[in-house]
């Protein structure tokens, strides 16, 4: 049997296919030995899943052996498909279809080669590889310009390297999807990294990854600046960042001592 074929049973059914969904998509063949439009539909799914060389991992539950699997994802009948992913139900079928049906089925599930290229990327981001992700990032929106995730991820990647002046017009012209929301939150923080040491009274610096988050705020108030520095170290994974971090409050401290405004007191 396949590496990518594997039998599931109630007491690893959380491992290898809840779990194991977050990884990829996992196709569930509900079966049992008595049905005979299994029969015919099992060789189509073992076939489609060694075409398909690891994008999906196909699992097959006997209904008999396992009940209780069958009676929680509601199987009246078999056979019944179901696709997981990052652990729940995304796609389904019952009964047996012909072989193109069962292979257009498969073929939706597969994510898009610029999807795929885009996580790629985003993990490049997350290990602080700026140049390499966006070289991938460009790449993607070279055959799709309006790519959403490719987008984000290039503005990111571009303010990393300290180009907040390219980022801008790409987060201006930021196209209407889930991402936006995010685009424009980076707009603002974007224009405020681009004033630099300007005259500005409140001054935000925000880096960002899928494992950091620093920002940093000073406002003037009363002619005597206040500071609130707040960090989300929860996912720091690494000593290079946590190093980062201290070295980035340091140097707002500075900042703070050199800019400080200091008001006189007038003679009585």
């Amino acid at each position: 049997m396949s590496s990518h074929i594997v039998n599931v049973n109630e007491s690893d059914f959380q491992a290898e296919v809840l779990l194991h969904s977050n990884q990829r998509p996992v196709v569930v063949d509900f079966w049992a030995d008595w049905c005979v439009p299994c029969r015919t539909l099992d060789p189509i799914l073992e076939k489609l899943t060694e075409e398909a060389n690891g994008a999906f991992r196909l699992a097959k539950v006997d209904v008999d052996a396992n009940p209780k699997v069958a009676n929680d994802y509601g199987v009246r009948g078999i056979p019944a498909i179901k696709v997981f992913r990052n652990g729940q139900v995304v796609a389904e079928f019952s009964g047996l279809r012909p072989e193109p049906q069962v292979r257009e089925f498969i073929k939706a599930l597969a994510p898009a080669t610029s999807d795929l290229n885009v996580g790629r990327a985003d993990s490049l981001l997350t290990d602080e590889e700026w140049s390499e992700a966006e070289e991938i990032y460009r790449q993607v929106l070279d055959e799709n310009p309006d790519h959403p995730g490719s987008l984000l991820g290039l503005a990111r990647s571009l303010i990393a390297e300290g180009a907040s002046s390219q980022a801008l017009p790409i987060l201006r012209a930021f196209p209407v999807s889930k991402e936006y929301a995010k685009a424009e939150q980076l707009r603002k923080q974007s224009l405020i990294l681009k004033a630099g040491n300007s005259t500005k009274k409140t001054m935000t610096l925000w880096l960002h990854s899928s494992t950091l988050h620093c920002g940093w705020q000073a406002e003037a108030r009363s002619s005597r600046p206040w500071m609130a520095c707040w960090i989300s170290c929860a996912e720091i994974k690494s000593i290079a960042k946590l190093k980062s971090v201290a070295l980035f409050l340091v140097s707002l401290l500075y900042w703070e001592t050199r800019t400080r405004k200091r008001v006189p007191i007038a003679p009585n």
